[in-house]
């Protein structure tokens, strides 16, 4: 069937990812090796490749040459959703901006979703943002790593390099979970039309905002989650920010605020969570 190119979506699912508490020691399991060989033929044949539109992978990594075939394969995807198998441990050079391995141009993928994987971090997410000239809708979920040192912040004055802004695509929609304050500011090098930032503490945003201002330049519409009670936690982080709120930035900036956001797993948040939402 695969190389008779009759598959126009595919999906790959480990049910100890699809089922475990996130962080849980099932997670840290190589389990069987058969979701891997199904990838990697899949992946390997040029015909199934060019039919292939929609690939949904939730494995418990994803070994370098799969990663390899993956990347250079399959140009005709239109949608890509990635859950855990981007792993610092197997994949832990891949996104180096001074190493040569990175996406090969597609110019149809206009869906891409991450959950969960530690690889790619905040910082090159621009970077592979503008592999896909057609993206427009990014997912970026509980992804990263606290294993690796901050990286320092975008530099003051990136938004006047013409030719790189330029090169960019202006996505319609971006989504962010769980992210912390550095990965704020690095994933608002992305153009977006609507930004939604899910997180339990909206002060983490409006310190990003204040600090660097060229973030999220573009944006026509930010979306924030409710203020409720979602973990218990909300006490401690529902407290008004010192200086600009959130609304007052929205106002100035002329961006339109809703707090009607939602995770991505609402009936499953403590699975999903990542823990970077309970640290500064």
């Amino acid at each position: 069937m695969v190389e008779a190119a009759q598959v126009t979506q595919v999906g790959i699912y480990s049910t100890d990812i699809l089922n475990a508490a996130h962080g849980s020691s099932k997670w840290a399991l190589a389990g069987s090796s058969a979701p891997m060989s199904m990838l990697r033929a899949l992946v390997s044949s040029p015909e199934a490749c060019a039919a292939l539109r929609r690939l949904d992978l939730v494995l418990e990594e994803m070994s370098p040459d799969c990663f390899e075939l993956l990347r250079r394969n399959v140009n005709a995807l239109r949608t890509l959703v990635i859950r855990r198998a981007f792993r610092l441990d197997r994949l832990s050079h891949i996104w180096n901006p001074d190493e040569t391995y990175w996406w090969c141009p597609s110019p149809n993928l206009t869906r891409l979703v991450l959950i969960g994987c530690q690889r790619p971090g905040a910082k090159h997410m621009v970077g592979l943002v503008a592999c896909f000239p057609a993206l427009r809708e990014l997912v970026w979920a509980s992804c990263g790593t606290s294993k690796e040192p901050t990286p320092a912040l975008p530099k003051a004055g990136w938004s006047q390099d013409l030719q790189a802004w330029s090169s960019r695509p202006t996505l319609q929609l971006l989504h962010i979970e769980h992210a912390l304050q550095w990965e704020l500011s690095w994933m608002g090098l992305i153009s977006a039309d609507t930004v939604v930032v899910a997180h339990f503490d909206e002060n983490r945003l409006v310190r990003a905002l204040d600090r660097t201002v060229e973030i999220f330049l573009g944006m026509e519409k930010l979306r924030v989650l409710p203020r409720r009670d979602i973990l218990g936690i909300d006490a401690a982080y529902q407290q008004p920010p010192e200086g600009r709120t959130l609304d007052a930035i929205c106002e100035e900036r002329r961006v339109s605020l809703s707090r009607d956001a939602s995770l991505l797993k609402p009936n499953k948040i403590r699975r999903w969570c990542c823990g970077k939402c309970l640290r500064g």
